[in-house]
């Protein structure tokens, strides 16, 4: 069975620069988002996540026109897949 059919939301797929960060810390990484939806995103990033860590993701040029509601200008986020 593929990751496709294992989703549960649609992904909507774009390309869009964000910057990560581990929560409670000041220091952010640039990074692309690939794809999101209601239950999760998709982005690329040079340095190793943590599993079950949770991060803050800020959006940069935000445009609600690239994407749904569910993408957020800011959020904090469980790693749940490396």
């Amino acid at each position: 069975m593929t990751a496709q059919t294992k989703r549960a939301f649609t992904r909507t797929r774009h390309e869009v620069p964000i910057r990560y960060g581990y929560e409670n810390t000041p220091r952010y990484f640039d990074s692309k988002m690939y794809n999101s939806s209601q239950g999760g995103m998709y982005f690329e990033t040079d340095h190793a996540l943590k599993l079950d860590s949770n991060i803050n993701i800020a959006i940069e040029n935000f445009s609600p026109v690239l994407s749904d509601r569910q993408v957020l200008k800011h959020c904090t986020v469980e790693v749940r897949w490396c």
